[in-house]
């Protein structure tokens, strides 16, 4: 994902933060399952969570963030203002967030706006990548058969 998210003229950004499990993903799942790939992680760790939040705009959800315990996950391509909505509603809430991940670009600059809103060091502690297996190549077949096992094959 691109650095800069292609967002250019008048839309409308609307935040929703969810209370309840079955809501975020009647909002999010689609728009999720699209990217599965680059989505798998918080598609893995869905469960009741402290924050829930997804932003929509012309009501699409371009992205959504997640956070049950370990660190906040990013999903999607965040317009302008997502990240700093996203940022007042975590503050809000009172939860103190030890790291986020997601796409670089987004992640990077909300761990800019967080360390800076909260007064702590930004700190890059892995980059990750995501691996994506589209084709199985079988090896070759050995030679021989299939064949009844009988009481000679018994130890």
């Amino acid at each position: 994902m691109s650095a800069n998210p292609p967002f250019e003229g008048d839309f409308r950004l609307v935040l929703t933060v969810h209370s309840e499990l079955s809501a975020y993903l009647g909002a999010v799942r689609d728009f999720l399952e699209t990217r599965e790939t680059e989505n798998g992680l918080l598609l893995g760790n869905l469960a009741e969570a402290p924050f829930m939040a997804h932003v929509e705009v012309d009501r699409t959800p371009v992205f959504s963030a997640f956070y049950r315990d370990i660190n906040l996950i990013l999903a999607g391509q965040s317009p302008p203002g997502a990240l700093e909505a996203v940022a007042a509603g975590i503050q809000e809430r009172g939860i103190k967030l030890p790291g986020v991940v997601g796409p670089a670009g987004e992640a990077e600059r909300f761990a800019e706006l967080w360390s800076k809103m909260r007064g702590c060091p930004a700190l890059l502690a892995m980059r990750q990548r995501i691996y994506e297996l589209r084709e199985v190549i079988w090896p070759p077949l050995v030679p021989g058969g299939w064949r009844l096992a009988g009481s000679q094959d018994a130890e």
